[in-house]
């Protein structure tokens, strides 16, 4: 391979691996990178040695230019976009989510959690944490409900009434970006999910608290604080749909009146329904 006597760097570098960001995981040949970078196809072939540095090698040589999927190389890319006050690009390309979905995040909290393993998937955990680390502000408000967690029998506070109501605001605060609908359909999927688990833990947390030992009636205390619980989060999540509506008319996506419905793209796994107590 010829030399490259002049290496990409700083600005230069980041035209390039923005296309290749935005194409991956597909090739894109050699004229097609240029037209799109605004160069010459001479330029291409000068920048030779700086590709296939970071191309998969298997394609470089006969379906064109993809970037490889290792950590070295995301790290070479984030560095560059890092550097250059465009990290939040980096971080919100399908290439950095598939080098999340490596790190077996998923699994891992899985594994930790099950249930947690039967409402998401590995693309709606790579997706989740790619969208938090785009927007670390969000960290700040979680943290100040985590805060307030303090005695063992309020464990349960961060799944209860006070942290749904801050759902809207947390999404406001991450500004979810939607390309097309299917993006849209992304997003909605995981209200769905989110409501159903949070539906999950929070009432079968409820059934080992220590006050229904206490109580005379524990059935009907049950019974009042599933429908308060179900009440806030028909509300949070009635906030939470009509965000996803507000930004899909921001993009220019049309939003169904069936989207509106929690439900209608993720159903609860058979076992995992939340007991209507």
């Amino acid at each position: 391979m010829t030399r490259n006597t002049e290496p990409m760097e700083g600005e230069s570098a980041m035209k390039y691996f923005a296309v290749l960001l935005d194409t991956f995981p597909k090739p894109i040949s050699r004229a097609a990178l240029a037209a799109r970078v605004g160069v010459s196809k001479a330029a291409i072939t000068k920048q030779g040695e700086t590709l296939y540095e970071v191309c998969n090698k298997k394609e470089f040589a006969f379906r064109g230019l993809v970037l490889e999927d290792s950590e070295t190389v995301a790290s070479k890319i984030a560095w560059t976009f890092f550097t250059n006050k465009h990290f939040s690009a980096f971080i919100e390309s399908a290439y950095c989510r598939a080098i999340i979905s490596r790190l077996n995040l998923h699994e891992n909290i899985a594994k930790s959690y099950p249930p947690f393993g039967k409402f998401f998937t590995p693309e709606d955990t790579a997706l989740m944490v790619q969208t938090v680390l785009a927007r670390l502000v969000v960290l700040d408000q979680v943290q100040v409900v985590s805060r307030k967690i303090t005695d063992p029998e309020e464990r349960a506070y961060l799944l209860s009434m006070k942290f749904l109501k801050l759902l809207p605001p947390l999404l406001d605060s991450l500004q979810v970006g939607l390309k097309n609908e299917t993006d849209l359909k992304r997003w909605l999927s995981l209200r769905d999910r989110w409501y159903f688990f949070l539906e999950y833990i929070i009432l079968e947390r409820v059934k080992s608290l220590e006050i229904l030992k206490k109580v005379e009636s524990p059935e009907s205390y049950l019974e009042v604080y599933s429908h308060t619980v179900r009440y806030y989060l028909e509300e949070a999540f009635e906030a939470v749909t009509s965000y996803l509506e507000a930004r899909a008319t921001t993009f220019k996506i049309a939003f169904k009146p069936s989207y509106r419905r929690v439900g209608g793209f993720f159903r609860p796994p058979e076992g995992m329904e939340a007991a209507h107590l």
